[in-house]
């Protein structure tokens, strides 16, 4: 920062202690955090996002076999983050197959049960988790897994580790507290669900509160949400004694998502404060959590008309305040649980006096230190903003935040896609794992969503509108491709199956259809569904590839790409994504042999060793950018329909498109091998072979081209 920008800061200081000089820095640090994305719209995109991401992994864990229900928690769920903050992925994995019960009298046959325990000596908001038999509400006398522990009252106790042997199979596991994860930016908390909220967890309800906050609503609806067990044992705990800790993580979300927007930006700019000055010296043990609760106590307790944008950092003061009292007496309450104290086993006495000193300076100065943050630039834009006739004016901030809004908008789409994605390919293992063709499958998916559509969520309506369909693309080609192994007419309920999956995306279901008719004989028909498709296509449309290492990240000024921001994601779809498009090998006949030999492109130990066991699960599909392709079946088609001027005009398209593509290709290596195919075709065996070996060139394993290449060296041999 230059010497002007430090003497304008220590001239605003000057001035700061009076009202309307604090109100005015306030406006403008409203703004500012509104330039950086903490706005009604942004939280409310975030938390839309979040919720239709947790509803698509649960999904994911009931298709896989396994009865958990996801929620993500934290700051991207909230909105409570900016781009700056890096924030990480909160996760909460509820396994429903246990039932944890406080008393044997609610024992359910035929479940899984485990009895909360507690003792004279169990600390606060802690417990022990025993095993009981399934038929009967008695003790089991015998370990059920290896790491129980038995107690020296012959209890048989869960470890609260059982799930770091799980994780470990994925690779090293990264722990935070209770969190277990295999990736730095992810936290997996592992969890059992109590049938009632324990006596502990119910402390909000019972305390006596001014009234105006929570809502009466808000703490009914808080009443229906369940605590959990998560694997924790209590800080001042021997560490091999199995504790588990009550949460009450999913009542805290509604509280927060009960924020409104002016206190969202309170609680923003006090994780930032603390990111930036406390974070460095303690690392996490004053942690978010910390501020969290004494948003809530303080909004509790304080007049809601107080929480006004022009009295923001009023409202912080008062925040910290709060923060400042508890370290003076080294007690922070919980805010939904009694008798806990959120500084033991985290923040020591010499913290305490660290974290004491470094509030109470910043009170006194009147939160000066925060055009010091350097986070998203917001330092310097609030001094930009409180002197603009020095600095840049509004104008220029305003295109920023649209810059800095747009660039949120897309991770959030892209993320959702990205979901969609990923479960489309474990929809597909299912199938493959279970050879099984699409009843199995069809049936999970009408079982998982029956009455979602009038009972359901928000976001588990959104899912369901656009998992379905896609499905559909898959069942109609699976059921297709038998058919014509078999000789048989593809019947007309096969038929509807497709007409259903054109309501997921633009261009991939329907060039699944055009494939199947291609591969019934009917090229006439083809020839008429390529012509439709290629009317669809064009520059509002935004290519998208999820696969590893090959994901699309579109250009600001990419057309479509903006088109595709400004519409709800079920639309969107319809109207101006082109996914890649997904062949498994149950539609092996819905395709021409060339293509298949995409499903067999890891032929070697080596090419097996390079593929991540999750990351790379699309390379046992044939898969391939939708634009492309349909240049690559329109050369097929009009080959058979002997069309030579419309065939030619099709592989130039085909050429041009990996050359010079609109967007980023997914599949580039993919594109060599059908141009090499098309040159085959045309027994240009030298320009085939080109196309070949530029494909190994850009992916020189796990690439099909390998096969292509063999078989041209085995037919040169044969011929000689």
């Amino acid at each position: 920062m230059d010497q002007w920008s430090l003497k304008n800061i220590l001239k605003f200081q000057t001035l700061s202690a009076d009202m309307d000089s604090q109100r005015y820095l306030s406006q403008n640090v409203s703004k500012v955090l509104e330039d950086i994305g903490v706005s009604k719209y942004i939280v409310e995109k975030r938390r839309r996002t979040w919720l239709m991401l947790e509803t698509n992994a649960s999904l994911s864990a009931k298709l896989s076999g396994s009865d958990i229900t996801v929620y993500h928690f934290g700051s991207q769920s909230e909105g409570t983050t900016t781009p700056g903050m890096m924030s990480d992925v909160d996760m909460l994995s509820m396994y429903n197959n246990e039932v944890v019960l406080q008393e044997f009298s609610d024992f359910q046959p035929g479940k899984k049960c485990l009895l909360m325990v507690k003792t004279d000596s169990s600390p606060p908001q802690h417990c022990y988790l025993q095993r009981l038999k399934l038929d009967l509400p008695q003790p089991l006398t015998k370990r059920l897994w290896p790491d129980d522990v038995i107690d020296d009252k012959g209890r048989v106790l869960i470890s609260n580790t059982w799930f770091d042997k799980i994780l470990g199979e994925e690779g090293k596991v990264l722990s935070h507290g209770p969190s277990r994860s295999w990736m730095e930016e992810v936290d997996i908390v592992v969890a059992f669900s109590c049938e009632k909220l324990p006596e502990e967890c119910k402390f909000m309800f019972h305390r006596p509160r001014p009234g105006h906050w929570p809502k009466l609503e808000t703490l009914g609806r808080a009443r229906k949400q369940p605590a959990c067990l998560v694997p924790q044992g209590h800080p001042e705990t021997p560490w091999f004694l199995p504790e588990w800790r009550f949460s009450t993580s999913l009542i805290e979300r509604l509280l927060v998502f009960d924020f409104t927007t002016t206190q969202i930006k309170v609680y923003t700019l006090l994780k930032m404060i603390r990111k930036t000055f406390i974070k460095p010296h303690l690392g996490e043990k004053f942690s978010t959590f910390h501020i969290k609760t004494a948003m809530m106590f303080t909004i509790e307790s304080y007049p809601e008309d107080i929480w006004r944008e022009d009295n923001i950092v009023q409202c912080a003061i008062y925040c910290l305040t709060t923060i400042q009292r508890w370290l003076k007496i080294g007690h922070c309450p919980h805010f939904t649980i009694a008798d806990v104290n959120l500084f033991v086993g985290k923040l020591h006495e010499n913290d305490r006096v660290f974290v004491y000193d470094f509030i109470s300076r910043i009170i006194s100065d009147c939160l000066q230190c925060i055009f010091f943050i350097t986070m998203d630039d917001f330092g310097s834009k609030l001094l930009k903003q409180i002197a603009p006739l020095r600095c840049v004016s509004r104008v220029d901030a305003l295109s920023e935040r649209i810059e800095t809004y747009t660039s949120i908008r897309k991770d959030l789409y892209i993320k959702i896609l990205k979901g969609l994605c990923r479960l489309r390919i474990q929809i597909l293992e299912q199938m493959d794992t279970h050879n099984s063709l699409c009843e199995k499958v069809l049936l999970l998916l009408e079982t998982e969503f029956s009455g979602i559509g009038s009972k359901g969520t928000e976001a588990e309506r959104t899912i369901s509108k656009m998992l379905f369909p896609m499905m559909f693309g898959h069942i109609a080609s699976a059921k297709a491709s038998l058919c014509i192994e078999r000789g048989c007419e593809v019947g007309t309920d096969i038929s509807s199956l497709y007409e259903k999956s054109f309501k997921f995306d633009l261009l991939s279901n329907r060039l699944k259809y055009a494939f199947m008719l291609y591969c019934s004989g009917q090229y006439q028909a083809a020839a008429k569904e390529l012509s439709f498709c290629e009317h669809l296509f064009g520059y509002h449309v935004w290519n998208f590839c999820s696969c590893s290492k090959h994901g699309s990240d579109p250009d600001m000024d990419d057309e479509g790409f903006n088109w595709a921001l400004h519409h709800n994601e079920q639309y969107s779809l319809q109207i101006c994504v082109a996914l890649c498009v997904k062949f498994s090998r149950f539609e092996t006949f819905c395709i021409p042999k060339h293509l298949g030999y995409e499903m067999y492109r890891t032929h070697t130990l080596a090419d097996f060793q390079e593929r991540h066991f999750k990351n790379d699960a699309w390379m046992s599909y044939a898969v391939v950018d939708a634009v492309p392709l349909m240049f690559y079946l329109q050369f097929l088609t009009y080959r058979q329909l002997n069309m030579s001027e419309k065939k030619v005009t099709a592989l130039e398209k085909l050429d041009s498109y990996a050359f010079y593509p609109r967007g980023s290709p997914g599949h580039i290596d993919t594109i060599c091998n059908m141009l090499g195919h098309c040159y085959e075709l045309e027994n240009n065996l030298e320009e085939a072979s080109t196309f070949y070996k530029d494909s190994l060139y850009v992916r020189p394993r796990n690439n099909a081209a390998i096969w292509h290449i063999i078989r041209l060296i085995r037919n040169a041999l044969y011929k000689q």
